[in-house]
């Protein structure tokens, strides 16, 4: 499985932050891989994703960023992988 594929199997399970997601999926940058699933969904290419995100707060003040990807936001329209 491609590390692409691998985030975003991850994302469609849960919320993660990208130090969770480069463990899990055994890479290096899984930012990379996030941009790369939100412009192939903008740009209407099959395997892209809505990767949503937002901002969390720890109790010392430092903030970071979980993400993740709705059921049905996998594709615009909330349809399949599948190319027409």
């Amino acid at each position: 499985m491609k590390r692409q594929e691998s985030i975003k199997q991850l994302l469609e399970n849960g919320r993660f932050t990208a130090t969770e997601l480069n463990r899990m999926a055994h890479t290096g940058d899984a930012r990379k891989y996030i941009s790369e699933l939100r412009a192939n969904y903008r740009d209407g290419i099959a395997g892209g994703a809505d990767v949503q995100d937002e901002w969390r707060e720890r109790s010392d003040g430092t903030r970071y960023k979980m993400y993740w990807i709705s059921k049905n936001l996998t594709m615009k329209g909330g349809g399949n992988d599948t190319a027409d």
